[in-house]
């Protein structure tokens, strides 16, 4: 069950999650930002300090270079966001590289490597 403080934190993270991903998509004209995707916000309790996380297409330069781009930004995107929302106050923006689908796909390709041994079982009955 969550509380009323953690449901508003919760609807200040999706608000946040929504409009940052509004402002790369149509604001900002760093080609380095092209195709960065916001994954997640996570908004400190105070609402003084967001964290975001963001993704880079595949073929994407170094995630560091767009983390660089995203940090000189944050300024930018703050001012915006105060524009775009009504909240009173716009919390300071940290970038964060989100790399869970990297470590995703990492697991799922040790997964389709991993013998189970399930193989050896049917053609060792099928002789029975």
């Amino acid at each position: 069950m969550r509380t009323k403080s953690s449901y508003r934190i919760y609807q200040v993270n999706a608000l946040l999650k929504e409009e940052i991903g509004k402002i790369l998509l149509y604001e900002m004209r760093d080609p380095r930002l092209e195709g960065t995707g916001i994954t997640e916000v996570r908004t400190s309790k105070d609402l003084q300090h967001a964290q975001v996380f963001f993704t880079c297409p595949g073929d994407k330069e170094d995630p560091r270079v767009v983390m660089e781009a995203l940090d000189h930004s944050a300024g930018h995107i703050r001012h915006v966001l105060g524009q775009q929302v009504r909240l009173k106050y716009i919390p300071e923006l940290r970038f964060t590289i989100d790399d869970s689908y990297d470590r995703a796909d990492r697991i799922l390709e040790i997964l389709q490597h991993v013998d189970l041994g399930h193989e050896e079982e049917k053609s060792s009955d099928g002789g029975l």
